[in-house]
């Protein structure tokens, strides 16, 4: 990094579509022109796993003001299951919400 140029330093890597690897036989292509984002696999999930259990911890807080409740949250899903029996993948979420409740 040059020292006279502020700025945080990253590496930038390009990678050739013929190195990646799509699932099953699919080929993988680039979404669009800009070459920032590839496609590795389209269409359904083999071996999808229909039960997904997970467990849910989030931070919620109730704010009243003038009659009006307003309950701002936070909430992120720890998987425990994988989505296919065939890959490690797991669906991890992170949730926020706004909700404004006013009384009829």
């Amino acid at each position: 990094m040059n020292p006279n140029s502020p700025g945080v330093p990253f590496e930038l890597s390009i990678i050739k579509l013929d190195s990646l690897h799509g699932v099953n036989s699919f080929e993988p292509e680039f979404k669009d022109e800009t070459r920032t984002e590839a496609y590795l696999y389209k269409g359904e999930l083999p071996d999808i796993n229909p039960l997904q259990i997970s467990l849910r911890a989030g931070l919620f807080y109730d704010i009243a003001i003038e009659g009006i409740l307003i309950s701002p949250s936070v909430v992120y899903h720890f998987p425990f299951t994988k989505i296919t029996s065939t890959q490690n993948w797991k669906i991890h979420q992170l949730i926020g919400s706004l909700d404004i409740r006013i009384p009829l």
